[in-house]
This record gives structure tokens, C-alpha cells and sequence, in this order.
């Protein structure tokens, strides 16, 4: 393509690209997330994440295997350098709700001793964000409410890796509202993982069930939706 083109959308992805960068962004490695958060909020840095994965994409490759690119790390790692000089400092910004979207989460089960106690301000919290959340996702504040959901995660993310106890209901409920708050903002990878997180939660849940199935019908996977469906049909 047009060189002069090329990098005029480097540096003024529109939204609809933002998003896609950042649902791109969610499947690669943990280490690359981590070096990504920091510099997240710069449409230059989100463009060549999807660029990667386009073609990533296009080449019938795994999105993750196209995020683990030499070439690609290599312009990551040349990119940290700019933003820790301050050298993109001026560069255009993405969608402000999506800056911190890449933060690692603690370690599960990284609050000892795990007790009423310790794990009353973490509920507290996290059902505080899921109120918020599910509050703008009435509004049709879409953005807004998957970020609620989103901070009320990290906020569980220190609770134990357990399947059963408040924490875990929790954890679940917040999982589907993110799919579901993802669907609506077209972040159709993010809401097939989020309602597979959930389900590893409450294998039963019809709702769960029920995103996952609208996330791979989103994603074209038709046959995948439809069998799905009829499970969440079954358990409603």
C-alpha cells in the first residue's frame, strides 16, 4: 500500500480498529501484554498489533502465533524504548476507556491467609464494579460497563483459584456480563474467552453457555454456535 497512507493510519487508527487491536491484543502472551500496557493508550503502538494480526489473519495463522513474530517483537521492544524516552509522549491516543485494558492481574490465590476476614474488601469491591457495570450496560454505555467489569476482575484476581464460595460466583458473573458487554462493542475473541472462563467456573451455566454461543456465531463459527446453543437450551 501507500507508504504516506500507511502511516497516517498507523498514527489515526479509528475506533473500529482500536477495538480490534485490543481484542487482538487479549490473545497474545502474557509477557507481551505486560510490555504492551504500559504504551497501550498510543494508536501507533495498537496499529502494529493489528497489522500482525491481519496478517496473522489473512495467512490462515493462529492470532497468537502471529503476535510472537521476531520482526514483531522486535518493533515492540524498539517501541518500549520510545515511550520510556517520552518520544511518543505527543503521539495520538486511543479511546481512553481501553488505556489500562492490558494490565497483568496478581497471581490467583496471592492473599494469605484467605479468610472473611481478607476476602470481605476484595466482594466489596468487585460487587461494587459489577453494580457499576451492569448500571451503564442498561444505559447502553457499553464501554463503560466493560470496563466494570473488567476492574472488578483484577480486583478478584488475588482470591483463590477455587470453583466453589463467593469469590467464584462472583468471579463467574463477572466473566459473562464481560462477554457480554464485549458482543456489544464487537470484541467477539473477548467475549468467547471470557464466556469459557466462566464456564471453567459453573460448566451449567446457561447463560455462560448461552454468550459462547453468540461470541462463535460472531465469529463465524456457525456449527460451534449451534451446538452450543442447544446445551445452553437444555440447562436454561
Amino acid at each position: 500500500g501507500d507508504p504516506v497512507l500507511l502511516n497516517q493510519e498507523a498514527h489515526d487508527m479509528p475506533p473500529e480498529k482500536q477495538r480490534q487491536a485490543l481484542d487482538m491484543a487479549f490473545e497474545a502472551g502474557a509477557e507481551l501484554r505486560a510490555k504492551l500496557a504500559p504504551m497501550w493508550k498510543y494508536c501507533f503502538v495498537q496499529w502494529h498489533i493489528y497489522d500482525a494480526g491481519l496478517e496473522a489473519t489473512e495467512a490462515g495463522k493462529p492470532l497468537r502465533e502471529g503476535l510472537a513474530d521476531e520482526l514483531l517483537l522486535k518493533d515492540i521492544e524498539s517501541l518500549k524504548a520510545l515511550s520510556e524516552s517520552g518520544e511518543l509522549d505527543k503521539a495520538k491516543t486511543a479511546e481512553r476507556w481501553t488505556w489500562r485494558l492490558l494490565e497483568p492481574f496478581a497471581p490467583a490465590g496471592s492473599i494469605e491467609p484467605w479468610n472473611d476476614t481478607t476476602a470481605a474488601p476484595l466482594l466489596r469491591a468487585g460487587r461494587s464494579e459489577r453494580r457499576e457495570g451492569v448500571r451503564a450496560f442498561a444505559e447502553e454505555l457499553f464501554e463503560k460497563a466493560f470496563f466494570h467489569f473488567w476492574q472488578g476482575l483484577k480486583f478478584m484476581a488475588r482470591a483463590p483459584a477455587t470453583v466453589t464460595g463467593p469469590h467464584a460466583k462472583l468471579r463467574c458473573d463477572l466473566y459473562k456480563n464481560q462477554s457480554a458487554a464485549a458482543l456489544r462493542l464487537g470484541l467477539n475473541l473477548t467475549a468467547l474467552r471470557a464466556a469459557r472462563y466462566a464456564l471453567l467456573l459453573d460448566g451449567q451455566d446457561p447463560k455462560a453457555l448461552y454468550r459462547k454461543a453468540c461470541a462463535l456465531q460472531a465469529l463465524g463459527r456457525a456449527d460451534e454456535a449451534e451446538a452450543t446453543l442447544a446445551q445452553a437450551v437444555l440447562k436454561a
